[in-house]
């Protein structure tokens, strides 16, 4: 007997990984490669990306993040103090830069209140200062928690915001730079488009905060990665790798 085709659909979802893009997979920091990891007390200070090996390296004890083998949902995940939690890769090597489109994704679990104002980063590269660089964060806008992001065109900083989710609890990110425009898909609802041209710069990649190393990310990273654009069945398929990691 033929197996009904929506079991063949959840099985293939099962199987299937970020690395099932092949080269549209430009770098991906898992929580769930212990064999990337290097920690000691459950303080984190190294996380290479499963791509290149890209390492996101802490060496001060009070800004590892913390490893839990079930803090995500029951699966392993990094927590991020909001405080100085950050891990670093100082360089930009196979990352997207200037106007290059790409795409950044999370599976994060965003723990921070609405009566904290402050921005919170979960990924950002690029330079230093907001015009040169790319923040994917949580903000409050309507005393709602938002996922937003910040791109710099060269002379500024552009924001695109989602204003269709509360970004609170676990939740799978999409941020889509074209080169032209961008927005920011949460749990799969999209923003508005925005146009920008991209302008980033070279000089790092931070997970846990802004390449600035300040507006620390609080909550718990089952994720973070970087795409070439996708197509929509790629991110389809993505969506739902990162929604099983979330329990939808």
């Amino acid at each position: 007997m033929r197996a009904p085709q929506r079991s063949i659909l959840m099985g293939r979802q099962r199987r299937w990984a970020p690395s099932n893009l092949g080269a549209s997979l430009l770098a991906l920091w898992d929580a769930e490669r212990s064999d990337l990891i290097t920690k000691s007390s459950g303080l984190v200070s190294s996380l290479k990306d499963s791509v290149a090996g890209y390492d996101a390296v802490q060496a001060v004890g009070a800004s590892k993040p913390t490893y839990g083998a079930t803090s995500f949902n029951g699966r392993p995940g990094l927590t991020l103090d909001g405080v100085d939690d950050q891990m670093t890769y100082g360089s930009t090597t196979g990352i997207p830069t200037g106007a290059t489109p790409f795409e950044a994704w999370a599976v994060f679990d965003q723990n921070v209140g609405t009566g904290d104002m402050t921005n919170n980063t979960i990924m950002g590269w690029g330079g230093a200062g907001g015009s040169v660089r790319f923040d994917l964060l949580r903000m409050v806008s309507g005393g709602v928690n938002r996922a937003a992001i910040n791109i710099g065109n060269g002379s500024t900083n552009v924001q695109v915001v989602n204003t269709s989710v509360d970004f609170s609890g676990r939740h799978v990110v999409r941020a889509i730079v074209t080169g032209t425009t961008a927005q920011i898909d949460v749990d799969g609802i999209a923003s508005s488009p925005v146009s920008v041209v991209p302008a980033l710069g070279t000089t790092r990649l931070v997970i846990g905060a802004a390449p600035s190393l300040a507006s620390f990310g609080q909550g718990i990273l089952s994720a973070a990665g970087i795409t070439a654009p996708l197509t929509t069945d790629q991110a389809a398929l993505m969506l739902a790798w990162g929604n099983a990691r979330r329990g939808a």
